[in-house]
């Protein structure tokens, strides 16, 4: 939780270094489906992620990521995954007055937990991995500070000796900040 504070408040500080440039941040209601041996044990989760973008330039954008999603497992529906990941990266944007499409990657950490209740008692274990992220969307303008914007995003999660794999999709509101 510290590293996804430094984040924030140190991409926080940029903002006064780049008040002519564009911010937003957007934030996103998401459905996560895990796929590969993720899939074979895990159910369709759900959860959120905002993301704060600044505008470099006409399409390039520096961005960061964080979130909060959750599962269940197939097997036991009181065993609980939760991952809340701490990315960092760039987004590529296509001009456009209306839609804009965009392609983004970013890598960081993803702070995951595992927690199951046993006779009224829970008991639970955390871990931080390293993991990446690759995806596509398109923001609908709708105002000059309110925008629609619609996400679909592979996660990669590398664990010990394996990898967690997620196709993330998300559908939510992205404001001006400036």
């Amino acid at each position: 939780m510290k590293k996804v504070l430094v984040v924030v408040i140190a991409l926080f500080c940029l903002v006064g270094y780049t008040n002519a440039q564009k911010m937003t941040i957007s934030v996103q209601p998401a459905v996560s489906l895990p796929m590969g041996d993720a899939g074979d044990v895990y159910k369709t989760g759900f959860g959120g992620l905002a993301t704060f973008q600044l505008n470099v330039g006409p399409s390039l954008g520096l961005i960061a990521t964080t979130g909060y999603l959750t599962h269940v497992t197939k097997f036991f529906s009181d065993l609980n995954y939760n991952y809340i990941p701490a990315l960092v990266g760039a987004r590529f944007t296509v001009s456009n007055p209306i839609a804009q499409p965009y392609i983004q990657a970013q890598a960081g950490m993803y702070f995951e937990s595992f927690s199951t209740k046993v006779n009224g008692t829970t008991y639970s274990t955390t871990s931080n991995d390293f993991g990446f992220m690759a995806g596509a969307g398109v923001i609908i303008k709708v105002t000059p500070k309110f925008d629609v914007d619609l996400s679909a995003s592979y996660h990669s999660i590398s664990t010990t000796g394996t990898s967690s794999t997620f196709i993330i999709i998300g559908a939510g509101i992205n404001f001006a900040l400036n």
